[in-house]
């Protein structure tokens, strides 16, 4: 092949077997260009270029000898039109010199995009196999995770695969390009930026980094969630809170714990226990019923696994108040064991459901229940359950309780976190009692 400011031409086809490929995959440069060490004064050696009629079926059947990854010498960005004399032999072609976009078409994946299973987890587990890693190790690996992280996590790539899917895009790749316009395309979408930024942390947690650098703190995607959310900065969710003095008024009026029914009796104290202790409701959920003791000044309990907020040391205990008339929690939570404790006996759960069979209820149930009292308690229904949080820690903050105790009780790691989504006015000692003593 001549170099310089010439053409290059081919030789003459004398067999088949004296092809040269012009390169192997691994003789492209990133942009899929011959590199420049092919370019040498040899002649190129190209096969003869059949016509249909002079091809067998099998051949028309595209059952060809050809293996992935080789070039195709049919595409007429490279091989020119035939030029033959009949007898099965090419003759001396001569290409245009020096084509200002010499670029062979793109490999096709590695793996068949319709055979990527929808399933997050289960292509980490198969990467993690790949590396030649023990199934004991894989699941200590995948454990790292919680459940209600993983659960997000899947939620958060479902839409990530079917928008690659929608777009003819490979969904484990990790093309900056297109994981910028994904991002942007959720926020064009109307999504707050701490949904964006969640969705951000699922693709650092599953595809591959960029360069050696996590996507997740990739310059780029980094300005990006910035640009976020100068354009469009969260706003609380509520402007002002509703007082816990409402509801403690509802709750004192109720009639002695003896009489109530098993779900009056359930949402009372689930209310009771989410406002004096700040718990989270997937927290209360897991509330182990033989962890609890019951003192003369207080109910002691611990939780079936970790806080939210939790990443090592041991499973906290949680302490309730026990206080004078119909809103002590821990007279409430002594009647409740007495009746539910011969219901579900194989749980050790301590809130079970209201109807048989009997078994431990999940926070969407214990959120409910505080959402109930709630209304009966007159508060308005834009009020979630996770609300009871914030209205908890905005009573004891306006009446005095460090700002440390209040952390440590919410399992909050900073004072900002308070400040920017709970503390909020509210409507018309330690944080539990002071939460559950009524005010003027």
């Amino acid at each position: 092949m001549a170099h310089g400011g010439g053409s290059f031409f081919g030789g003459v086809e004398q067999t088949i077997a004296e092809v040269c490929f012009l390169a192997t995959p691994a003789e492209r440069d990133s942009r899929e260009r011959l590199l420049p060490q092919l370019v040498t004064p040899e002649l190129l050696r190209v096969p003869p270029i059949r016509n249909d009629s002079e091809m067998s079926d099998k051949d028309k059947e595209g059952e060809s000898c050809c293996h992935f990854g080789l070039p195709a010498l049919a595409v007429s960005a490279v091989v020119p039109s035939f030029v033959g004399n009949g007898n099965g032999h090419s003759e001396s072609v001569q290409l245009t010199p020096d084509p200002p976009s010499f670029e062979l078409p793109r490999a096709t994946p590695t793996h068949s995009i319709e055979k990527i299973p929808p399933c997050r987890m289960e292509i980490i587990r198969g990467r993690l196999e790949k590396r030649g890693l023990s199934p004991s190790v894989i699941r200590l690996l995948l454990a790292s995770s919680r459940g209600s992280t993983l659960s997000t996590y899947q939620s958060a790539w479902n839409g990530w695969y079917r928008w690659c899917m929608a777009g003819n895009q490979d969904p484990l790749s990790n093309d900056l390009n297109t994981i910028l316009q994904y991002l942007t395309h959720l926020f064009d979408s109307g999504l707050a930026s701490q949904t964006i930024n969640l969705h951000r942390s699922m693709l650092s947690m599953t595809l591959e980094p960029v360069n050696g650098i996590n996507i997740g703190e990739h310059p780029l995607v980094v300005q990006l969630l910035k640009g976020c959310y100068n354009s469009l900065p969260p706003r609380p969710r509520y402007n002002n809170m509703w007082n816990p003095d409402d509801v403690l008024k509802f709750i004192s009026s109720l009639p002695d714990n003896s009489v109530l029914s098993l779900s009056v009796i359930s949402y009372k104290l689930v209310t009771l226990t989410a406002l004096s202790s700040l718990l989270r409701v997937s927290e209360i959920a897991s509330i182990s019923r033989t962890s609890i003791h019951c003192s003369a000044s207080a109910a002691i309990f611990s939780l079936s696994r970790p806080r939210k907020t939790q990443h090592d040391g041991p499973l906290q205990s949680i302490s309730l108040p026990r206080l004078s008339g119909r809103i002590c929690p821990v007279d409430c939570l002594e009647n409740y064991l007495g009746r539910s404790k011969s219901l579900c006996p194989s749980s050790d759960s301590l809130f079970i459901s209201l109807k048989k069979p009997y078994r431990a209820v999940g926070s969407s149930t214990i959120a409910r229940w505080i959402k109930k009292c709630l209304s009966d308690a007159g508060i308005d229904d834009s009020f979630s359950a996770h609300s009871t949080r914030g209205s908890g820690a905005s009573k004891a903050a306006k009446i005095g309780i460090p700002i440390e105790q209040i952390l440590k009780a919410a399992s909050w790691t900073k004072e900002s976190t308070i400040n920017r989504f709970y503390n909020r006015p509210l409507t018309s000692a330690s944080v539990a009692s002071s939460i559950l003593t009524q005010t003027d």
